[in-house]
């Protein structure tokens, strides 16, 4: 019978921050050297600031950043012809969910009308209709993956991602 004990290690990593380490996976011998491995690692939530970091810093190259206008582009002269409400949100959600919301309601028009599973008229009412009542972009961010069914029982009802006024009392 294996009886599993915890082998907690307070380490210092390199980031200035201590945390506790689990080490009981880890050979006797080799804790010790684990133990000065972690100290030469920043901690977890460091480290991901720092990737987060290293990723904004990289330069796009010139064809992507013609790539992300162009798409930016057809979203705004979409969301006009659509007669879509502006997003509310930060500079970035609202600049990311402009794109997203793009993105859905084209693959929502191809998977329903180009697949015949409804008319452009019915479209246009049990989509674009309700898509015009939502104007938050966490809405567009948080429903990015969603399958077309769930993304129709959520246009249906949105919850409260409608901001008719800043301050609603």
């Amino acid at each position: 019978m294996t009886v599993s004990t915890m082998t907690g290690t307070i380490v210092m990593h390199k980031c200035g921050h201590a945390h506790a380490r689990d080490l009981s996976d880890t050979a006797a011998s080799q804790r010790a050297k684990k133990a000065e491995w972690w100290s030469t690692q920043e901690c977890k939530a460091c480290a991901a600031e720092t990737w987060k970091a290293k990723q904004r810093a990289k330069p796009l190259s010139k064809e992507r950043k013609a790539e992300h206008a162009a798409h930016r582009q057809a979203a705004l002269e979409d969301a006009r012809r659509l007669d879509l409400p502006p997003l509310q949100g930060s500079e970035k959600q609202v600049g990311w969910g402009t794109d997203l919301r793009y993105d859905a309601l084209r693959n929502l028009y191809v998977e329903l009308v180009q697949s015949e599973r409804m008319t452009e008229y019915d479209y246009d009412e049990q989509v674009i209709t309700l898509a015009r009542r939502i104007n938050r972009a966490k809405f567009w961010i948080d429903h990015k993956e969603s399958s077309v069914d769930d993304f129709l029982l959520d246009l249906t009802d949105p919850g409260d991602q409608n901001i008719d006024t800043e301050n609603p009392f």
